[in-house]
């Protein structure tokens, strides 16, 4: 590798998994396999064959699929102190696992040794040389991860490069620094590392944890003095407070300073790579990501959206095209003139608008957003707002009240039942008393029940075939316009072009929900093209 050249080493994986909430099936982890070996990564680290079923089936599986340059890592850690490493279990699984590359764990730190290990230093010194010297008889190439190397360094340096001196002598190809408590300091980091990749001729890579705020900045901090292969997850995904993100430090090193981690082309793919890893995660959608999430490249303060459509660059660090992002601005109650002028320019609906108009429309979203709306999050919302501005909004579903039972929940098993009935009114049709009823079982929620409901619609709007709930969150809000507490949903649908959020709020959850519902229905039955090919009414009138 010359000076410029990064190679990365992704955990997302095996740390990925190790997140609290996060775990990936068979099929998603080759999934996300095919995704970065596409990104140009170098590594990726498969799983641990030797602690469960599931990685052994991954390392069998991924062999009957072709990759283009990625290779493919079985991790694992050294062999147990009172067996030989020729019959140890773990490096034993490692091995046939049937990789070229293995990537072992091992202990450094003085304390952990006596206190983990329960072994004397000298033997912790044994186990490791003899792991490796065992593993490179069968791999073509085999790295050492020195697991809390900065704390090890800082309470015991001899015994430390004692460490590394045992892996070097092993053949190791390799070693990875790792700060796995995640509590050091870029400075601390830079000088450590320095000093330590100047005294050993081999490569050396960095494995941060983020439990200081600091993964990102150590990794490149690390770099900047030595370290050639990048350790980190995408997304950051991992232990507690999870570790480097590479979808950061990806484009901080390239975009910024000038290494090679990936190829140029590629770089514009990171951003759908973040989102699809944390789809297939089933993870909070990124927003405040730096770089790739939905809101990095957000503008909506009036000051900050004034100057912005000036000169981009004096609110963004980059070009967000760059990574596959791209600028936006938000409307709210610090919203000036200028953002909801770029909004309606947006969707085409500028020249409609007279100046006392926007400043009409501002002062409702202001007021809105006063009682205990968002419409940063609900942009099928805030669209069908301008719309009814306009007076181009036809009313074709409408909640007037509702009666909704539920009966026989179960806070054991979960088990029980909701039913709304309600009256749907159609042109030249009146069905009372439709009830819309389901069963709860353990795990279902209300999204079934919209569903339902959404079916009941569509046997009188065709046009809804296109829409479809995946999701919505619930929030509670206090609202200084009522001085009571609020119920927020955000109910998030695909629409046939795209996916969109619809806002509901009221005085609880089944209120707020069915508003939710009808602004999404309303949404797409009153978008342009279909607003004059729809003529009847629906309601749905609570008793």
């Amino acid at each position: 590798m010359d000076n410029k050249t990064i190679k990365i080493y992704d955990c997302t994986l095996r740390e990925g998994s190790q997140a609290p909430g996060i775990s990936f099936s068979l099929l998603d982890k080759l999934k996300i396999t095919r995704r970065i070996d596409e990104m140009g990564f170098a590594y990726t680290e498969g799983g641990w064959p030797g602690s469960n079923v599931k990685d052994l089936r991954y390392f069998e599986e991924i062999k009957k699929i072709r990759l283009h340059q990625i290779r493919v890592v079985a991790f694992g850690r050294t062999r147990n102190h009172d067996v030989r490493a020729e019959r140890d279990q773990n490096l034993n699984a490692l091995i046939k696992a049937g990789t070229d590359c293995g990537h072992i764990l091992g202990k450094g730190w003085d304390f952990q040794v006596r206190e983990v290990l329960n072994i004397s230093l000298d033997e912790n010194l044994d186990l490791i040389y003899d792991s490796l010297i065992y593993l490179k008889k069968h791999l073509s190439e085999v790295s050492f991860g020195f697991e809390h190397f900065f704390d090890a360094y800082k309470n015991n340096r001899e015994y430390s490069m004692k460490v590394l001196e045992a892996a070097v002598s092993a053949g190791a190809d390799w070693i990875d620094l790792s700060d796995t408590n995640g509590g050091c300091f870029p400075h601390e980091v830079g000088k450590i590392v320095s000093g330590t990749t100047a005294r050993f001729d081999i490569p050396f890579g960095v494995h941060c944890h983020d439990d200081s705020g600091c993964g990102v900045a150590n990794t490149v901090a690390a770099v900047l003095n030595g370290v050639r292969i990048v350790e980190g997850t995408v997304n950051g995904y991992s232990e507690r407070c999870g570790m480097a993100d590479l979808c950061t430090v990806i484009p901080n090193l390239q975009l910024k300073l000038g290494y090679r981690c990936i190829p140029e082309e590629n770089l514009k793919h990171l951003t759908r790579l973040s989102r699809e890893i944390a789809d297939i995660a089933q993870a909070e959608p990124l927003t405040r990501h730096p770089y790739v999430g939905s809101f990095a490249f957000t503008h909506k303060a009036g000051v900050h959206v004034n100057a912005f459509l000036k000169n981009s660059q004096t609110y963004q660090h980059i070009d967000p095209v760059l990574v596959g992002n791209r600028s936006d601005i938000a409307i709210s109650e610090v919203s000036g003139r200028c953002s909801m002028n770029l909004l309606l320019e947006k969707y085409g609906l500028l020249a409609c608008f007279s100046k006392k108009e926007i400043t009409g429309l501002l002062r409702d979203v202001k007021q809105k957003e006063l009682e205990g709306y968002d419409f940063n999050i609900a942009d099928a919302s805030l669209l069908l707002l301008i719309l009814k501005h306009l007076k181009r909004v036809k009313s074709h579903i409408r909640i007037k009240d509702y009666a909704a039972t539920f009966t026989g929940r179960s806070l054991k098993t979960g088990a029980g039942a909701m039913e709304i009935t309600a009256d749907f009114l159609a042109p030249g049709k009146t069905l009372k008393n439709q009830k819309i009823a389901y069963k709860m079982g353990s795990g279902a929620d209300f999204l079934s029940i919209l569903k339902k409901l959404l079916h009941e619609c569509r046997c009188h709007c065709p046009e809804l075939k296109c829409i479809d709930f995946t999701d919505y969150s619930i929030r509670v809000v206090n609202s200084s316009e009522t001085g009571m507490a609020q119920v927020r949903v955000v109910l998030r649908f695909l629409d046939g072009e795209g996916e969109r959020q619809s806002m509901g709020l009221g005085g609880n959850f089944v209120t707020a929900m069915l508003e939710a519902f009808c602004e999404a229905i309303e949404y797409v039955l009153n978008r342009e093209g279909i607003i004059s090919t729809t003529d009847g009414k629906l309601s749905i009138t609570r008793h």
